[in-house]
């Protein structure tokens, strides 16, 4: 067999090994929250409806195009609160080139953890791209998967590797005031908002009841149980929505320059 032959082999193999490893891949959306923090523009929309970008289109729509963008398109919207908003809107997701399929979240267990916990029921995916419904982020979510893979991991988690205070922060000295860093940049490792995961982790919860939530109880507790947890470092742009000063202070600019590769219309 001639050597030419054998790489298109080789090629197509490790194409189909590629497509195999998105079929077992889901993305799952926590967009059901009231947006408490986002109040009284959460009254009249869901928080993951809010526009933004010069586009205005929804924060929704741009996490939906950006997972499809990195080969996830079987994704799971987790709704509760203006459910219907997102329902219209999206549709069945062929739109956007996604089949999307909507999972409303329990009444006995809630909260972010609780939501996902619910989904363990309606989701057959070996992975789960988990995203929550306020971030933008330029994550390269394919590499993420493949990192998630390789360290056998039980949930990797998005880390970003600093984060810019959206406030001036004084430098005092003995209650003197000797300069003032406009937005300064923090260093520390930082959690995004977007994880993979192994849904196994989420069974031990199956019989929560009330509020769960992901980062504060779930995380936690897998951890002290031994589970793989690793983390994704993640150098890029990324925003949290999730109240209405971070939303006020978002510049159209920021939004087009962060997903400038979707090339929206």
């Amino acid at each position: 067999m001639c050597l030419i032959k054998v790489l298109y082999i080789l090629e197509k193999l490790i194409s189909i090994g590629k497509v195999n490893l998105l079929r077992s891949v889901v993305g799952v959306v926590l967009c059901g929250g009231r947006g408490e923090a986002l109040k009284p523009l959460s009254n009249y929309l869901q928080k993951a409806m809010l526009p933004v970008g010069s586009l205005e289109k929804p924060v929704l729509e741009y996490i939906i195009r950006h997972m499809v963008y990195h080969g996830i398109t079987n994704i799971a919207l987790l709704v509760s609160y203006k459910a219907r908003q997102i329902i219209n809107y999206f549709d069945d997701g062929s739109r956007f080139g996604a089949k999307i399929q909507y999972i409303h979240d329990s009444k006995e267990l809630y909260g972010t953890g609780g939501a996902l916990v619910n989904a363990l029921q309606f989701i057959n995916a070996s992975t789960w791209v988990v995203q929550f419904g306020d971030i933008l982020a330029n994550v390269n979510l394919r590499d993420m998967m493949k990192y998630h893979i390789e360290q056998a991991s039980d949930l990797t988690i998005a880390v970003a590797t600093g984060y810019r205070v959206p406030v001036g922060v004084a430098e005092v000295e003995d209650e003197v005031v000797t300069g003032l860093l406009e937005k300064p940049r923090l260093e520390g490792s930082v959690v995004v908002g977007i994880f993979a995961l192994k849904p196994a982790i989420l069974e031990h919860f199956r019989e929560a009841k009330g509020k769960l939530d992901f980062v504060g109880q779930v995380i936690p507790k897998i951890i002290d149980e031994g589970a793989e947890v690793h983390a994704y470092f993640f150098d890029g742009t990324w925003f949290d929505v999730g109240s209405s000063e971070e939303y006020e202070k978002l510049k159209p600019e920021d939004i087009d320059k962060l997903y400038s590769h979707l090339k929206l219309e």
